[in-house]
């Protein structure tokens, strides 16, 4: 059995992020977390992990989230050791 090279190549094209593809998914986890967090309990954590190391989807949204509301605190573990 051979496998076809197009549907390959699609497949490869399919899972390719473009800084454009990056910007858009750093505006959707703002949002998400921008009407998340007023259902936050006083007291309670809203815990924002990604599985990504670009800017605009960590630093950038972490920080927009933090101007937009001061009452939340930020903890951070850093950046774990292999």
């Amino acid at each position: 059995m051979q496998r076809d090279r197009h549907l390959a190549a699609q497949s490869a094209r399919a899972l390719t992020t473009t800084p454009e593809d990056v910007r858009e998914l750093g505006e959707i986890q703002r949002q998400l977390l921008s009407r998340v967090a007023p259902s936050v309990k006083p007291g309670g954590k809203l815990v924002y992990s990604v599985c990504t190391l670009t800017r605009a989807e960590t630093v950038e949204v972490a920080s927009a989230f933090e101007k937009q509301f001061p009452e939340f605190n930020r903890y951070s573990r850093g950046v774990p050791t292999i």
